[in-house]
């Protein structure tokens, strides 16, 4: 195990909170479900891989520009999201406007979402959903970026009755800011929310730094996220 990274806890989720300046968390009762969204609820590598398939179909004397804005696309999302998140998180104009601008809205719709449509979300994740929403937890995304698109393709918008991007909230995780915003829109307390993600050095300490309990979901590992359910007295 990486010594940097926090431990599990024995019920499989992060215990972060207690290397966060000293800090402890207080578990209370559940109501809160979050999701992170890319490469949580669907196989990030699948879908790099049936991006790629889409680009490389595109290669032909009529479509070759699609292909050629795509690889645009992608190297200036790469770009940006490096700068910003070392730059501390706070999304600048610059960044703002590439993510809303022309040029990623249609490589999400001519390659990001049919592809996205195409995998699918982890089959677990559907079922965790399903159960979450039937013990009557509610169930909410919060993710770097733009959620809806993305959930209609999964077919996974029925799920979740609040939804929080980066992008609109200025900030990436784990930028303090992005968890004050959804804790204080939900009007609930830190200790009644499990953050489910599948990076520690983005979801665990933006959920570390609210006070949040966090799971790290590992290659569509759901298991922790069970336990933890059970463990919150969750009836399922």
């Amino acid at each position: 195990m990486d010594k940097r990274r926090p431990g599990p806890t024995t019920d499989g989720c992060l215990d972060i909170s207690s290397r966060h300046r000293g800090e402890t968390m207080t578990v209370g009762a559940l109501q809160v479900v979050c999701w992170d969204l890319d490469g949580t609820l669907y196989d990030r590598d699948a879908l790099r891989l049936a991006v790629r398939q889409q680009i490389m179909r595109s290669v032909r004397p009529q479509r070759w520009r699609k292909a050629r804005n795509a690889g645009r696309a992608l190297r200036q999302h790469r770009h940006h999201e490096q700068r910003v998140r070392a730059a501390g998180g706070v999304v600048d104009a610059e960044a703002g406007a590439f993510w809303s601008g022309a040029l990623w809205q249609e490589f999400s719709a001519q390659f990001l979402l049919p592809a996205l449509q195409s995998e699918g979300p982890f089959d677990a994740a559907v079922q965790l959903l399903q159960r979450a929403t039937e013990a009557g937890l509610r169930c909410v995304v919060v993710s770097d970026f733009p959620v809806d698109a993305k959930l209609e393709a999964l077919g996974l918008s029925m799920y979740f009755s609040s939804r929080f991007a980066g992008t609109d909230l200025g900030a990436l995780k784990p930028h303090r800011s992005v968890f004050a915003h959804v804790l204080s829109e939900l009007d609930v307390s830190p200790s009644a929310v499990l953050h489910v993600g599948d990076r520690a050095d983005t979801d665990g300490v933006a959920a570390a730094g609210a006070g949040v309990r966090f799971c790290h979901v590992v290659r569509g590992d759901f298991a922790p996220v069970a336990v933890a359910l059970e463990r919150a007295a969750a009836p399922l």
